[in-house]
């Protein structure tokens, strides 16, 4: 039976940008996958639930972010508590015996990988999938990925480069009430105005 591609692209989207969405549809192309989910954090390991958007803006931003052909998981948002990636690979694992899943993440994230909940356990279940913004860490993604595939792994390096968009940026400027629409697809932007987030 051929192996079923699934991409896995998971993060907490607060808010999803266009570096987000240009990852996503790099790797689409990369990888030419049978699914891609798209999965909002419930709580990531290093971040308080306190400190995050609702779980119901942070999915509805990401459906209007991404087309008809990602799907939008909430599966660690129902899950509740801490979000450790390896959870989520084991289980979609279990439920698709013949899938071979792909880790999307962004430079920043990736270079934290070791440091991951079960870290070898996720390089032998998945196949890391990463892109280089524009401006500066391609040599240190490359080191990285060496020292990842002499663990056992398995690592993609995009051959295009993304902009260097921060989420935490982007908060901060509706938060000072400044145009951040050059960051953010256009009906995540309506979004966020029409419901006041990011506001004090």
């Amino acid at each position: 039976m051929k192996d079923i591609k699934i991409a896995l692209f998971g993060g907490t989207f607060d808010p999803v940008h266009n570096a987000h969405v240009m990852l996503a549809e790099q790797m689409y192309e990369k990888i030419n996958p049978d699914r891609f989910i798209i999965m909002p954090d419930c709580i990531p390991y290093h971040k308080s639930h306190n400190s995050l958007t609702s779980d119901g803006d942070r999915l509805a931003m990401c459906r209007i972010a991404f087309g008809s052909r990602y799907e939008v998981s909430d599966m660690e948002i129902l899950r509740g508590g801490p979000t450790y990636t390896i959870d989520t690979i084991e289980k979609i694992s279990a439920d698709c015996k013949d899938c071979v899943i792909y880790l999307i993440c962004g430079s920043d994230m990736f270079l934290t990988l070791k440091s991951w909940r079960r870290y070898e356990d996720i390089i032998h279940q998945a196949v890391v999938c990463v892109a280089p913004r524009r401006g500066g860490d391609l040599a240190e993604i490359g080191e990285y990925a060496d020292s990842i595939e002499r663990d056992g792994g398995c690592v993609i390096i995009s051959d295009k480069t993304l902009p260097a968009i921060s989420s935490t940026n982007i908060r901060n400027l509706i938060k000072a009430g400044i145009n951040a629409s050059e960051y953010i697809p256009g009906g995540v932007y309506e979004y966020i105005i029409e419901n006041g987030l990011y506001k004090d």
